[in-house]
């Protein structure tokens, strides 16, 4: 806000790159040359002091020209000018070259003064009085300001001298009278008033355009201008098969666009620099609409289109200017942007299309590495970004394996690049068996997965710090049928155990936040509160990741829960067995709940599903007191590590060893095992009671023939 911009001395000295003296708080004030340029922008009025402030050199007055266009063209306009990004550079380097750089040398903001100049503004209101040439005094000046300022409701801060000075800057002569040898401005009088001060530079506005809405691309022609470039670029027919693909491997191909029909399904292999924005959006009954596509790709940059193989979708032709390997794969939700590198080639079939020639761009479509949201499917957390993916292996988004892998990839990209803390490491199997069933880029999906950001950058879940005072413990312990979910838990400074069924998310969250301590509860009791807490998992849902826990089913399990507990009773124990083993050699009370697991449990049976998971409760904190010392020594273990007391002992153990280095293979070389082999049968022959010129070929361990 330039407005309340008193003193323009600091920005006069930046932008003349003089020294300055920075104040920083708490720090030695010290001198800065900054060599910058500054542009500043402001929809207020800029306060102009005086007639010689260093502001009126450098503003440039940007006003509206009254001429509006209506809502659709307005927005059609604004998205379009992604796309002219180096053509409005190019044009500013010729006006910039044709005008020379001191074609502003002479510009006065003329109407910010007016709006913000208290001085120039009186001036403006009493230019009739200067007409005739007539020579006026200061004093008669002065006395007609004050009352200017009174109707103005002006509050006047300004001396009678400041106010003289300050006037003289708009006649071209001053004279001033002398008083006993002196001179004073009390009696100065001004004539010859500076008219081009107050010069109008005329109305500029000009007629309103014609109102007309964004219509549709057309595609009226058969003749393709693309048939025309590529006519020498490598071609071949399609396979006539479901799959569709190339009859010969490309070294083989003679055949070139211009010799075969491009009606029929065909191959062609473009330059890298050649793209194709492939539209694939839906209408609403969920089927690729043309209307959809049409109108979508209407909206871009005016090139040669085509209608998809299928008809209903639409391919836009550009020659990308620039490294179009920095081209993102998913510009939107069902738009590609098409990219062909190495062998990669377009199919195509040609029935519709327009009669425009490939345009040129540079500009406009989303690069790798720029933080851009995914319309209409926002990022929030884990659980968004879980159903996205399983979407996409479905294909529920994307009709093909390669544009489902895009959109994961861009996904997981936007989720790296945001704040969100997320760990999906255990779908990459699922995501990576998706990527190999894929039919004709089953490498270049390959490649996608093993570059995919699978887990975030920060730190894990839980967001809550645990408290720092160990002294209370929470004991827990969790039950999952097909329609309840309980947990049972207990403070070790309280005797009552404290029962939740089917809690919300939001309170399994904060139950988190304790020193949480169970019984194997790093492998099955974390992952069931991490999925019912953070991912939103149902009833149903969490029943089959028990299930799939239980049963050792591989990659069910979440690597954020593992730190949601204080510790592992199970993991930090000496001697391991089950929790009923411990309460029988305890005498612990102990009993089974004797109903079939996999079935839904009768609300008049929940209160014995209660019961039982509180005895379990119960037994943990007795267990946890009868091996206190296996604690202690698991707290004196962490302690030389450095990590926590719920990591696992193989954890605590490799830290120990090797540090930080999550791959010490690398120090520990092995011999090469067919050389132990042939050295230990070698031997065995040495050793052997037979004498040597025995046929050995028939023995059992000689596998290599010796």
């Amino acid at each position: 806000d330039l407005s309340h911009l008193y003193d323009n001395t600091i920005i006069n000295q930046i932008s003349g790159h003089e020294t300055i003296i920075v104040n920083e708080k708490g720090v030695k004030q010290y001198p800065v040359e900054l060599k910058t340029i500054m542009f500043m922008a402001t929809n207020k009025p800029v306060r102009i002091t005086d007639a010689q402030s260093g502001l009126i050199r450098r503003l440039i007055d940007v006003y509206p020209s009254n001429r509006t266009l209506p809502n659709a063209e307005y927005f059609e306009a604004m998205d379009g000018i992604r796309f002219e990004l180096g053509g409005i550079a190019w044009h500013c380097l010729q006006v910039y070259r044709s005008m020379g750089p001191n074609a502003y040398g002479s510009y006065v903001a003329k109407e910010m003064i007016a709006r913000t100049n208290d001085i120039y503004s009186f001036l403006s209101s009493e230019l009739d009085r200067f007409e005739d040439g007539t020579p006026i005094e200061a004093t008669t000046l002065w006395r007609e300001f004050k009352t200017w300022c009174e109707e103005a409701n002006i509050d006047v801060r300004m001396k009678r001298d400041e106010f003289i000075f300050e006037v003289g800057n708009y006649f071209e002569k001053t004279d001033r009278s002398r008083v006993k040898g002196r001179v004073s401005s009390r009696n100065a009088t001004f004539t010859d008033f500076k008219w081009d001060k107050f010069a109008s530079d005329g109305d500029t506005s000009e007629d309103q355009p014609d109102i007309h809405k964004i219509k549709p691309l057309e595609l009226n022609s058969t003749e393709s201008k693309f048939d025309a470039l590529a006519a020498d670029y490598p071609a071949q027919y399609a396979a006539a098969n479901d799959i569709g693909g190339p009859l010969k491997r490309w070294d083989d191909v003679t055949t070139t666009l211009k010799d075969i029909d491009t009606t029929k399904l065909h191959w062609v292999r473009v330059p890298e620099n050649h793209i194709v924005l492939d539209f694939d959006l839906r209408g609403p009954d969920g089927e690729k609409s043309l209307e959809e596509n049409l109108l979508a790709a209407a909206q871009y940059p005016p090139t040669y289109a085509e209608v998809s193989k299928s008809g209903n979708g639409v391919h836009l032709h550009y020659i990308y200017d620039g490294d179009a390997e920095r081209l993102k794969p998913l510009i939107d939700e069902h738009i590609e942007c098409k990219v062909y590198k190495g062998r990669s080639a377009l199919r195509r079939k040609l029935s519709r299309c327009n009669d425009l020639d490939v345009a040129h761009i540079s500009s406009g479509l989303p690069l790798k590495g720029e933080k851009t949201m995914i319309n209409k499917m926002v990022l929030k957390d884990e659980a968004h970004i879980r159903a996205l993916i399983r979407g996409n292996l479905k294909k529920k988004y994307q009709p093909g394996t390669k544009p489902s892998i895009d959109f994961i990839c861009k996904i997981l990209d936007e989720a790296y690049d945001s704040e969100i803390q997320y760990d999906v490491t255990d779908m990459r199997q699922d995501v990576m068996n998706f990527a190999m069933n894929s039919t004709h880029n089953a490498k270049y999906c390959m490649e996608c997965v093993a570059n995919m950001k699978f887990k975030s950058a920060h730190e894990d879940i839980p967001e809550a710090e645990k408290p720092t005072d160990t002294s209370v413990l929470t004991f827990y312990d969790v039950e999952v049928f097909p329609n309840l979910f309980m947990i049972c838990f207990k403070d070790s400074d309280k005797d009552h155990v404290q029962t939740w069924i089917n809690p919300p998310a939001k309170s399994v969250q904060a139950l988190c936040t304790k020193n949480l301590v169970g019984f194997n509860n790093r492998r099955y009791d974390n992952h069931i509160l991490y999925a019912w807490g953070w991912l939103g998992y149902s009833n149903k849902g969490l029943y089959d990741l028990s299930q799939a826990i239980v049963t050792g089913q591989k990659g069910c399990q979440f690597p954020n829960a593992y730190n949601l507990s204080y510790a592992d009773i199970y993991d930090f124990s000496s001697k391991k067995q089950s929790l009923k083993k411990w309460e029988i050699e305890l005498g612990i009370d102990h009993h089974e709940l004797g109903m079939p697991w996999d079935q839904p449990v009768p609300e008049d049976k929940w209160p014995l599903v209660q019961s039982y998971c509180e005895d379990d409760v119960r037994a943990t904190e007795a267990t946890f007191n009868h091996l206190h010392e296996d604690f202690v020594a698991r707290q004196g273990l962490a302690n030389l590590s450095g990590m926590t007391v719920n990591d696992s002992t193989n954890q605590h153990t490799a830290r120990i060893i090797f540090g930080d280095d999550r791959h010490p293979q690398s120090q520990f070389p092995f011999p090469d095992l067919i050389e132990v082999s042939i050295l230990a049968r070698v031997v065995m022959c040495g050793c052997m009671v037979c004498p040597m010129e025995m046929d050995h070929s028939t023995r059992p361990w000689n596998r290599a023939g010796f």
